[in-house]
């Protein structure tokens, strides 16, 4: 969710600076969960479009990330969405609504 320097990139060095019992393993499996809850935020966003939510509401994103992602938190959801929302607008798949 790192914008600037760290966007897009993966977490394991970072995560392992803060987490040095982790193993190689550990740190892919930690980084490939995060992408997923990414992508599916990006995903929720695009379908609730689709399916006429206009705005697409936190509540209901929350719930679908929640579902498969139970560990991110209130803070991250909201950031993720405002991320999924961003893209899904310059993609020409959501407009914003003032």
């Amino acid at each position: 969710m790192d914008w600037g320097n760290n966007w897009l990139a993966p977490i394991n060095a970072r995560l392992h600076e803060r987490h040095r019992y982790l193993e190689t393993e550990e740190l892919a499996a930690l980084n490939a969960a995060c992408q997923g809850a990414l992508r599916l935020g990006h995903e929720t966003v695009h379908r609730q479009f689709r399916e006429g939510a206009k705005p697409v509401s936190l509540t209901s994103f929350s719930a679908v990330v929640r579902e498969t992602y139970p560990w991110v938190s209130q803070e991250n959801l909201s950031r993720l969405l405002n991320q999924s929302l961003y893209y899904a607008a310059k993609t020409g798949g959501y407009a914003r609504e003032a």
